[in-house]
């Protein structure tokens, strides 16, 4: 996905299977080729720094008044197969749930096991705000089992009304976090 920031009123919904790739210029042929810089200016250039970036913002309504915004992405795993979706350098931004995930929600509506878990990569998660997961909320729904990992990613100012300020995994699921960082984000009840 070329660099540019999109909105959709009711959010993005992607199905297992899909993967999204940001940080794009426009002209590349790889992933490899996206360009990165130090955005934070720490003096590091982190795995979601992208010269390009590709934002997916949930500041739909009115700018900058958040509480008409809505969640940014869903990925829902119903499929009967063992299929991966990957979400590689974006930014989710200013995502609003009054549930769960205002950045993304991530939910297995089954309960047919299945070893494939959406991936998230060099992604930035920031200004999300939901009752439960900020930023992301990794859902079971009916008993079923589910997982997701997320690595290289940075998670800045996510807030929750009641638990997980940037994630929550909620009873059933597998979360796996891996090299990512974690900077101002809050929530009522710990997380």
């Amino acid at each position: 996905i070329a660099a540019g920031t999109y909105k959709q009123s009711t959010g993005f919904s992607v199905p297992m299977g899909v993967n999204l790739v940001g940080g794009f210029a426009g002209g590349e042929t790889s992933k490899s080729d996206r360009k990165r810089s130090d955005i934070s200016g720490n003096g590091f250039i982190e795995g979601w720094e992208f010269t390009n970036q590709t934002i997916l913002d949930g500041d739909v309504g009115t700018l900058g008044v958040s509480t008409d915004n809505c969640r940014v992405l869903q990925i829902l795993s119903s499929a009967s197969q063992d299929v991966v979706t990957t979400l590689d350098g974006l930014v989710v931004q200013n995502g609003l749930s009054n549930t769960r995930g205002g950045g993304i929600v991530s939910e297995r509506t089954n309960q047919i096991e299945y070893s494939s878990a959406p991936l998230i990569m060099n992604c930035l998660f920031r200004n999300n705000s939901a009752k439960n997961g900020g930023a992301i909320c990794v859902a079971s729904m009916n008993g079923s089992n589910h997982a997701m990992v997320v690595s290289n990613s940075c998670f800045y100012s996510n807030s929750a009304t009641e638990t997980g300020g940037a994630i929550y995994a909620e009873q059933n699921t597998n979360l796996s976090i891996e090299s990512c960082s974690f900077f101002n984000n809050s929530s009522a009840n710990g997380g």
